[in-house]
């Protein structure tokens, strides 16, 4: 019983590794399809998502100050025997863009001790009209400040997104081709590997019938346990590199994957052409219009605009005009509405406000002036930031383009002379220790060269990245 327990415990334990473990058909993860893995199910590329979805809540939230409200309050009182009011309003108010607020309602108040100025006929008194900002308000108010700041905002969240997901695929990329680079010196150390097991066996051979001296077989010996001992720092380093990968590969239930071991990356690219003068022009101008780095200050920059002139409406004095039309009923008939009727049912208001001294409007003014100063400054200063990395970064590939088609020269010739220097020790004109150099320093050749590759390639998504072009 206890042995199929543990066999069922076994079978489901491996169940569970093979569904968390990252595989596809093919046996080679390309660059493409480990991009869109991250993108579609990395927590923090799901994360910089949902901040699209925060600008919308935040605009919505500030468009409820547009929203039609409806409003019922009722009070009476009653002491002893006596009654002495009934007080019923009920009010529609329909607030508009431009500041204008439409106001519709309904009164129908009685009692012993009603105040006169609240008397209503006995069907009631409707009411129907429109309140106007003259003076303050009448350009921008609060509500539509904070509509076009929300408006803003949300551009400022897809700024943001767009930042978040470009650093992550930055880093995932350049992980990505450390792990190319990882594996593809595992198989040149191999190599040398088994070139050096190949030439330690045929030595003993050889010492075995007395061609060589007993010497040489130590001397083959240590070479072979040098190219153990590289190797299996390789072998380290590539381990190290496919966890690296795994950190950025999650399945769709938001469970981390891991990278199955029979999965090989991309090979490097062999190509090295480098991006021309007319390309980085156009990245430079890329950059300027949508790096979202330049973008998130200009958004802000946008924002204190509109702030200022908030501000700037707020030295103007309140002068607000209200206007109802009475009809003795529930209902206000239209066909009634004439001048003399006009004239002679309705309720007028007008609220004039103004501090003398303007301390505090001022003085929010003002502080909105150095905000969108110093805004100035540090989008002046990210821009040229951003334009000198650039270049720095196009620089960089100019220097390792030339290196990589130097680099391609030495290992050309260290092939020659490992090539030429093995014929010369098949044929006894040679020594061990200088077939073994030749060797080594064609396998440290290739490796380099694999290294260049790689950092070319993390050196071109830099660039890009270094544009908000990912």
């Amino acid at each position: 019983m206890k042995i199929k327990t543990a066999y069922l415990f076994m079978f489901l334990f491996l169940v569970v590794i093979t569904k968390n473990t990252f595989s596809q058909n093919d046996t080679t993860l390309t660059l493409d399809s480990y991009l869109k893995q991250v993108i579609d199910f990395h927590p923090l590329a799901k994360q910089a998502k949902t901040l699209n979805a925060l600008g919308k809540a935040e605009l919505r939230m500030a468009k409820g100050a547009l929203d039609p409200t409806l409003t019922s309050n009722y009070n009476e009182k009653n002491f002893v025997t006596t009654h002495y009011y009934s007080m019923w309003d009920n009010a529609l108010k329909i607030p508009t863009w431009y500041g204008i607020d439409f106001k519709a309602g309904f009164e129908n108040n009685n009692g012993t001790y009603l105040s006169s100025e609240n008397y209503t006929p006995t069907n009631g008194l409707s009411y129907a009209g429109i309140s106007v900002p003259l003076g303050q308000g009448l350009i921008i108010d609060e509500r539509r400040n904070a509509i076009k700041q929300a408006k803003i905002a949300q551009n400022l969240a897809e700024a943001e997104k767009v930042k978040l997901i470009n650093k992550l695929l930055l880093q995932a990329t350049k992980d990505f081709w450390e792990w190319s680079f990882a594996y593809q010196k595992k198989q040149y150390v191999n190599q040398g590997l088994e070139l050096a097991t190949l030439r330690f066996n045929a030595v003993t051979e050889r010492v075995k019938q007395g061609d060589l001296p007993a010497i040489d077989s130590v001397e083959a010996k240590i070479a072979m346990q040098d190219r153990i001992v590289l190797l299996t720092q390789a072998d380290v380093e590539l381990n190290n590199a496919r966890l690296s990968i795994s950190n950025y590969l999650w399945l769709e239930n938001n469970t981390p994957a891991e990278l199955n071991d029979k999965i090989t990356p991309q090979p490097l690219p062999e190509t090295n052409n480098t991006i021309s003068a007319d390309s980085l022009l156009s990245l430079l101008n890329y950059a300027k219009e949508n790096h979202p780095d330049l973008q998130k200050w200009q958004y802000k920059l946008n924002q204190l605009k509109i702030e200022q002139k908030f501000a700037a409406d707020k030295l103007k004095p309140k002068l607000n005009v209200n206007y109802n039309l009475l009809q003795g009923d529930f209902y206000i008939n239209p066909s009634n509405i004439n001048t003399s009727y006009l004239q002679n049912n309705y309720k007028l208001g007008v609220y004039f406000n103004y501090p003398l001294f303007l301390r505090q409007e001022r003085g929010k003014l003002e502080l909105v002036k150095i905000k969108k100063s110093q805004t100035n400054f540090e989008l002046q200063f990210a821009n040229r930031e951003i334009e000198n990395n650039i270049k720095a970064t196009y620089n960089q590939m100019l220097a390792l383009n030339k290196m990589l088609t130097l680099q391609a020269e030495i290992v050309e010739n260290n092939f020659t002379l490992r090539n030429g220097e093995q014929r010369k020790f098949d044929n006894g004109e040679s020594s061990f220790f200088l077939i073994n150099t030749r060797e080594i320093n064609l396998i440290y050749s290739q490796i380099k060269a694999a290294e260049l590759k790689s950092k070319y390639q993390k050196n071109k998504v830099e660039l890009l990245w270094s544009a908000g072009k990912i």
